[in-house]
């Protein structure tokens, strides 16, 4: 009796312990699913599951916190955050992230939304970015396109920092501020307004360069790329994981917000 009562505490302790990944995804026939991770900017297996009816399931206790991945056949994927809780995902092809809704998981309704909103703003920006680089600076259309990339900017900023402030103590909060960029204030000007140091910024932009990553201090050695390396911060490590393919190993993170007033530069970690 003891022995039987013993079992079942242990079972409901092992199921409380347990995290379950469910995802249902609507016009997939029955294939062989992998979950990815990150390590820098590599993808590589983290656990692989047969989808049977529209519904793969993956056992989240295997898993460190961090952005994971669901990769399809072809090379059809979508991320997601993993902090130790259950998740339960629905949507549908073509448009995983367009029609993505999140039945469970409180990190990943905060995440999900963040990725269409800045997916949405990117891409406006990038075309805004485009026509201005048609035009030459003295046209009146380049200001008032100049105009519009900031007012973008300042609306991507606000989003941004509502998370941070708003899901304080959740990883969606540490992986949007990681992916902000440092601000640097105005260079120290004489009496006369000279600039003192015409070195400032640099100087700046690298000591405070882990400024928005967490458990980091700001450091005074160069960074080993401009600006890369805080948005690879949090992903997980391989931990003897294997590389996909090709293909999924150059496959796009969600980009951070790198859009400003002169045109949008290409996101630096590779994304599309």
């Amino acid at each position: 009796m003891k022995k039987g009562l013993l079992f079942i505490s242990m079972f409901f302790v092992f199921s409380l312990n347990a995290q379950k990944l469910s995802f249902k995804i609507e016009n997939q026939k029955d294939t062989t699913v992998h979950l990815i991770k990150y390590f820098g900017k590599k993808l590589y297996y983290a656990d692989t599951a047969e989808m049977k009816n529209g519904r793969v399931e993956f056992d989240g206790k295997k898993q460190v916190p961090g952005i994971l991945g669901v990769l399809l056949p072809g090379q059809k994927y979508f991320e997601f955050i993993y902090n130790n809780e259950d998740i339960t995902l629905e949507t549908s092809l073509p448009d995983m992230v367009g029609s993505m809704k999140v039945i469970k998981s409180v990190e990943n309704k905060v995440f999900i939304p963040y990725i269409r909103f800045i997916g949405k703003n990117k891409s406006e920006a990038n075309q805004l970015g485009k026509q201005r680089s048609k035009l030459s600076e003295d046209d009146p259309n380049y200001k008032e396109l100049t105009n519009k990339i900031e007012e973008i900017n300042k609306k991507v900023k606000d989003y941004q920092d509502d998370i941070v402030e708003g899901q304080q103590g959740r990883l969606v909060s540490k992986i949007v501020k990681m992916s902000m960029d440092v601000i640097v204030p105005d260079s120290p000007r004489d009496e006369n307004g000279n600039m003192i140091d015409s070195n400032f910024t640099f100087k700046y932009y690298r000591g405070h360069y882990w400024d928005n990553v967490a458990g980091t201090r700001a450091r005074w050695s160069p960074p080993t790329r401009w600006p890369a390396a805080p948005c690879n911060s949090w992903r997980s490590s391989p931990r003897g994981g294997r590389r996909p393919p090709s293909a999924a190993a150059s496959a796009p993170r969600p980009c951070p917000w790198r859009a400003a007033a002169s045109p949008p530069r290409p996101c630096a970690t590779g994304c599309g």
